[in-house]
């Protein structure tokens, strides 16, 4: 089992509750955040509701999800969705516009890739999807070590739009050969 709580440097991730239903409109209900997500748009008070509804009654064994907080505020999510009797996991993420080009994405996944990693011994692989469009998922997955695996033929739409997905890989070898995966520290 994951820790519920990691926290690091700048962020401490936890997991959602019914009264982050602001926080996660706030930052999920903006457009420029909402351009590459597949979920429904306008995004709004009962979309929220519903979603964070959603994250607060997951199985934390099977799909462990986190929201990345800074000084009190939901400011993003963290999921990891394990495949059942596998060895893989796939990795999902989504940060506001207001932390965006600060690190803080990456700082938050990479404080889940480690306790992954090490206190899920049967795990092999982590994989991540992105639109290929967006260059910035796209770009954190590199520095994280993921290395491209597929590109998706368009067969997604997303506001209306045909889009590719672009997969991305990430090996236990490849996690455990990496230099530095960055401070943190878990609590219960």
């Amino acid at each position: 089992m994951l820790p519920d709580r990691i926290k690091t440097q700048r962020l401490q991730l936890r997991p959602f509750v019914l009264q982050d239903v602001p926080d996660v409109l706030a930052y999920a209900g903006d457009l420029e955040y909402a351009r590459y997500q597949s979920g429904p748009w306008p995004f709004r008070q009962q979309e929220a509701e519903a979603f964070v509804g959603d994250l607060v009654a997951r199985d934390r064994a099977i799909r462990p999800t986190w929201a990345i907080t800074r000084d009190g505020v939901v400011s993003g999510i963290v999921v990891l969705s394990f495949e059942p009797g596998s060895s893989v996991a796939w990795l999902g993420y989504g940060l506001g516009k207001a932390l965006w080009g600060k690190g803080f994405a990456q700082e938050a996944v990479r404080a889940v890739l480690g306790p992954a990693f090490d206190g899920v011994h049967q795990l092999e692989r982590i994989g991540a999807r992105t639109d290929s469009r967006n260059v910035r998922s796209r770009r954190l997955l590199q520095k994280l070590g993921f290395l491209p695996d597929t590109v998706v033929p368009p067969t997604e739409f997303v506001r209306g739009e045909r889009v590719r997905a672009a997969i991305y890989r990430l090996l236990r070898e490849e996690w455990k050969s990496g230099t530095d995966h960055g401070e943190m520290r878990l609590t219960a």
